[in-house]
């Protein structure tokens, strides 16, 4: 069930071709150490990654095959506090287990994490459907109404800090502005 949606990777620095890894040189990464966990993840609905820690190995022999997820992971606030009405979970229906797919296309090292592999996974019900109100699956509907549109998206993140404003403060030339020079 593993997929390549390589429109949907993201750049980390790492391996070749920007850090992504393919089946084989995770394979390779794993048999000689320099890979022992994968990290397989969804986005939840704040933006942030969630999943299962797995060991390298056993991700090699399960790669093709879903990860459970309690479905709650949809349905809770930033403090991961349930939130009630969804119609997908709820006490009410109850909390089952969709599944993370994960989609090698986006298998890449985690430069901040040694020793780690990520991949994001697809959510999919348990009869196998997207479930559409997953993130990624809200991606993939507005990337596919651009193409109708003749569109494509091009973006990327922006980043908070210039380097040359990160430079002093790692230096230690920057300092907090005073009460007094704000007014």
């Amino acid at each position: 069930m593993a997929h390549d949606g390589s429109a949907f990777a993201f750049g980390i620095a790492g391996a070749a071709a920007g850090g992504r890894l393919t089946r084989g040189q995770l394979a390779e990464a794993v048999e000689d150490g320099g890979i022992d966990t994968v990290v397989c993840c969804m986005t939840d609905m704040q933006g942030r990654l969630i999943g299962k820690r797995l060991t390298g190995r056993y991700f090699l022999e399960v790669a093709d095959r879903p990860q459970l997820q309690c479905d709650y992971l949809l349905a809770t606030d930033m403090e991961m506090n349930l939130v009630p009405g969804y119609d997908a979970s709820s006490w009410a229906r109850g909390y089952g287990d969709f599944h993370l797919v994960p989609d090698l296309g986006t298998l890449r090292r985690v430069p901040w994490l040694p020793g780690t592999a990520i991949v994001l996974a697809d959510v999919l019900d348990p009869s196998g459907a997207p479930v559409p109100h997953a993130p990624r699956q809200i991606l993939k509907r507005q990337l596919a109404r651009l193409a109708a549109l003749g569109f494509e998206a091009d973006m990327a993140g922006e980043g908070v800090f210039s380097s040359n404003n990160l430079l002093k403060m790692l230096s230690g030339a920057a300092r907090p502005r005073s009460e007094d020079s704000v007014r």
